[in-house]
């Protein structure tokens, strides 16, 4: 085989222009480039919105269904001893939930229960929730945890476990109208320091529904 001289190459790539981007051009591209970016932002930050809204909504819902349980029965769901306050103590832990499909046999009444089981127990035999799906999923959020509901030592409350800190801020000003994370009936649970800086931080939340301690 022959083989070209590297004066041949040269003259070869020497012959040919490579056409490069104007300004013009780069300035375009990086025009459209920023456009969807703008649009990719926007479109998280509109699905972020939505995630809180429902939750907000599911948060509703949860005390809606207590006091609901409260006209019927005149107590609260898992105030098992009829003295204004749920049994179950809330904690930073996730609480464990029942898998069982097995409906409810009747109200906890003069007992001494103290399971977080026991309240949605309760609501499903009031017939306010399926009595056949597990406490499991009837106590899931928005935000693939769960909800617990019971006293902090001294009041009753709901709380929320892992929610990312960005979303706790929106669900505080949608709630107080503020981000304080320290005042109000939505406050952080799982410290006495504000929300995180780093909005992925994960804090437990504590939603005040009968009073504000």
């Amino acid at each position: 085989m022959r083989r070209r001289s590297l004066g041949a190459f040269r003259e070869v790539i020497g012959s040919k222009r490579v056409k490069g981007f104007t300004l013009i051009e780069l300035a375009i591209t990086l025009v459209i480039i920023g456009i969807i970016a703008g649009v990719i932002l926007k479109g998280q930050d509109l699905i972020n919105s939505a995630k809180v809204k429902r939750f907000v909504g599911d948060l509703r819902e949860v005390e809606t269904l207590i006091w609901t349980f409260y006209d019927k029965k005149g107590r609260l769901p898992g105030d098992c001893d009829n003295d204004g306050l749920i049994d179950y103590t809330l904690t930073t832990t996730v609480p464990t939930y029942s898998n069982s499909t097995t409906a409810p046999t009747g109200y906890c009444d003069g007992s001494s229960s103290a399971s977080a089981d026991t309240v949605f127990d309760e609501l499903k035999y009031a017939e306010l929730l399926s009595q056949t799906d597990p406490n499991k999923e009837l106590a899931k959020h928005e935000f693939n945890s769960y909800f617990a509901i019971g006293n902090d030592g001294t009041v009753n409350a709901i709380v929320a476990y892992n929610i990312p800190a960005w979303a706790a801020k929106m669900i505080d000003k949608s709630i107080d109208k503020t981000e304080n994370a320290q005042s109000g009936r939505l406050r952080r649970f799982d410290t006495t320091g504000d929300w995180p800086t780093t909005s992925t931080t994960n804090v437990a939340i504590i939603y005040y529904f009968d009073k504000t301690p």
